[in-house]
């Protein structure tokens, strides 16, 4: 006896099919139903899974493209530096250096010295030929090419070396020349700066009393303030000077030195400082003077007044070059008129009134209109006064002058 629901065997007699627990149907056996063929295997639990996730094949291939494209570059990246960097010498050492330096000069050199430069990728070799010029190249992969050679010098130069100054990203070359022996009054410091290709120097000497050393360039121009610096701390280095000088004693180093810590570059107010002396005895390059004041231009320095009620001393400019001294001073009270050395132009004025000092293109002949220096006020109706009457007459007087010129004609 079969269950005619599920097919289990059952004894003979059972009222309920011990495993569907359905009453049996009477029946002689169970039939399955019949099976479909299928030509694929059966179905895995992983092929159901990748049968619910869902796909992005637009997605997948940006992906990829991204992948590859960034794997490009950096395979393109490392070629380049093993390839095309790679080709480069490899730094020089000193003795490379040294023949290097002696094939460029043809000859012997000294002062040699070398330095890499990350900013540019370039390596620069200085030296000091046999006829004490200072010579600079910069190497590019395997050749050197010529950056700079320093004109004719008063001496040879020595201590030839490489440096990066404060504030400079590509190197500059430094030496030393001495034209008078040893002593530090004829020592002049020298510096190529790389990135303006220019020359600065600054000389101390005493031999014509020009005060404070300066900063010059072997183009006109201004002197950049970071080089001003790091020149006075080369000098200190060498001995050369001991940093700025105090207020006194009253020489003219020290009031011109005043000056530039006061007034460096400046136009309008000045800080004036006074002096009781002054003990230099320095060239005089000009000099003019009234009963009140005496004023007077040095050599290669600054300009000078002198009060003469109170014994005073005080300067009202100091040139930041010594080429830059004054050679001409006119005086027209409350301006003086200063004249830079070998020019025609009258580019500066002191007021010795409001101690203003002002640059640009002036000429004596027309003082400027300013309180002390101005005409008597004019009412604006004198003019009109004098055309109607040939006179300047006040207001008040016009009709009566009129009424006369009246009886006149009659």
């Amino acid at each position: 006896m079969f269950c005619g629901y599920c097919g289990e065997s059952l004894i003979e007699g059972a009222k309920f099919c011990s495993r569907c627990g359905k009453e049996p149907v009477q029946g002689t056996g169970f039939t399955a139903p019949p099976l479909i063929a299928s030509s694929s295997p059966p179905a895995s639990q992983e092929d159901f899974a990748k049968k619910d996730l869902p796909t992005n094949k637009k997605g997948a291939r940006w992906a990829w493209w991204l992948i590859g494209t960034f794997a490009a570059l950096v395979l393109v990246a490392v070629l380049f530096a093993v390839f095309g960097r790679g080709s480069r010498p490899p730094r020089l050492s000193v003795d490379q250096a040294r023949r290097t330096a002696a094939e460029l000069a043809g000859g012997p050199v000294q002062n040699v010295d070398f330095l890499f430069c990350p900013e540019d990728d370039g390596e620069y070799l200085a030296f000091t030929d046999s006829g004490g010029s200072v010579w600079l190249f910069r190497r590019t992969r395997d050749e050197f090419e010529k950056i700079w050679r320093s004109g004719s010098l008063d001496a040879a130069a020595d201590h030839t070396e490489l440096t990066m100054l404060p504030g400079e990203k590509l190197p500059a070359v430094r030496f030393v020349t001495q034209s008078g022996g040893t002593s530090a009054e004829s020592t002049t410091l020298h510096v190529f700066l790389v990135r303006t290709g220019q020359e600065y120097w600054e000389n101390y000497s005493t031999y014509y009393g020009i005060g404070v050393p300066k900063v010059s360039r072997s183009e006109s121009g201004g002197v950049e303030q970071h080089v001003r610096a790091w020149f006075l701390y080369w000098a200190e280095q060498k001995g050369l000077r001991e940093g700025p000088q105090s207020v006194g004693p009253d020489s003219l180093a020290a009031m011109e030195e005043a000056w530039i810590q006061d007034n460096r570059g400046a136009s309008g107010p000045l800080k004036i400082r006074y002096f009781s002396a002054l003990t230099d005895t320095a060239s005089v390059g000009a000099e003019t003077q009234d009963e009140a004041y005496v004023w007077r231009s040095y050599f290669k320095s600054g300009v000078v007044g002198f009060r003469k009620d109170t014994q005073q001393y005080f300067m009202v400019y100091a040139p930041e070059s010594q080429y830059e001294w004054i050679g001409g001073l006119r005086w027209i009270s409350p301006w003086l008129y200063m004249q830079p050395g070998g020019g025609e132009a009258w580019t500066l004025r002191f007021n010795i009134e409001t101690s203003v000092l002002e640059r640009g293109d002036f000429n004596p002949d027309r003082p400027p209109a300013v309180p002390g220096n101005m005409p008597a006020p004019v009412s604006t109706l004198q003019p009109i006064c004098r055309n109607l009457s040939g006179r300047g007459l006040p207001r008040g007087d016009l009709h009566l002058e009129s009424e006369k010129k009246e009886r006149r004609v009659l």
